[in-house]
């Protein structure tokens, strides 16, 4: 059970000083919206999932969402959305609003 929308995978599970983390898409407002990082734990044959940290994207070119997140020996890759030209993305977006 999820209280929020974060069930779907943001990578692959990872271990960090012996503690294994699931990374997970926040898909609140929209398709991954922040990397929800969630410490992994098994118990009496139940797994269970306690997020210790929400990553939003921290480029402002990048806002629109923060959604893949993997460790690979010491590399971290992310993937994140966001407009090409982000002022005239921002207007388009705010027309469109106020024409439906």
């Amino acid at each position: 059970h999820f209280p929020e929308n974060t069930s779907r995978m943001a990578g692959n599970f990872f271990d960090c000083n012996g503690i294994w983390y699931r990374p997970a898409q926040v898909c609140i407002k929209s398709y991954g919206d922040a990397v929800s990082l969630q410490k992994v734990e098994y118990d009496q044959g139940r797994w269970s999932f306690s997020e210790v940290r929400r990553i939003y994207s921290p480029h402002p070119n990048f806002e629109l969402g923060f959604h893949t997140f993997n460790v690979y020996g010491d590399t971290i890759v992310v993937d994140a959305l966001g407009f090409r030209r982000p002022v005239l993305s921002h207007f388009l977006q705010r027309l469109k609003h106020c024409l439906k």
